[in-house]
């Protein structure tokens, strides 16, 4: 019943993972969630030594712990990271959101477009080692 939904707790590790990303070597990838009802809240954690060079866009990230629901994308924040870029400079703020019905996300560029999406390129960011951290919430079915 709706009075009992708070009394659904679980909250769990999960392990983050990529694609259009080339190859991301020596890493660790670690996550933690909470689900409270039909709220999950998570954080994300990946790190790597060395590279591929990437030229393509629209980084998503996947195996989120629970399906989102489906009814818009879920804002996600951006903690801080090093060895990625965008398609047009490595100096911009990256955000993202959860997808909607999904158990992915993607990250994008808030840049004067607004639209731009994340890529691992050399031609704007390094090759090397790198690091990127990432949370925020939403709701389930």
């Amino acid at each position: 019943t709706a009075a009992n939904a708070l009394d659904d707790y679980e909250e769990g590790f999960w392990t983050p993972t990529m694609t259009n990303t080339g190859s991301l070597s020596n890493g660790v990838a670690a996550g933690r969630y909470t689900k409270i009802g039909r709220m999950v809240h998570f954080v994300a954690y990946l790190s790597w030594s060395a590279r591929s060079n990437n030229g393509n866009y629209n980084i998503k990230f996947g195996s989120l712990p629970y399906t989102a629901a489906s009814y818009f994308r879920f804002p996600i924040y951006v903690g801080g990271g090093e060895g990625f870029s965008d398609n047009n400079s490595n100096t911009t703020h990256i955000g993202g959101s959860v997808l909607a019905n999904t158990s992915e996300g993607q990250f994008r560029i808030s840049d004067s477009g607004g639209t731009n999406e994340v890529s691992f390129t050399g031609a704007s960011g390094p090759t090397g080692a790198g690091y990127l951290y990432w949370g925020g919430a939403y709701y389930i079915n």
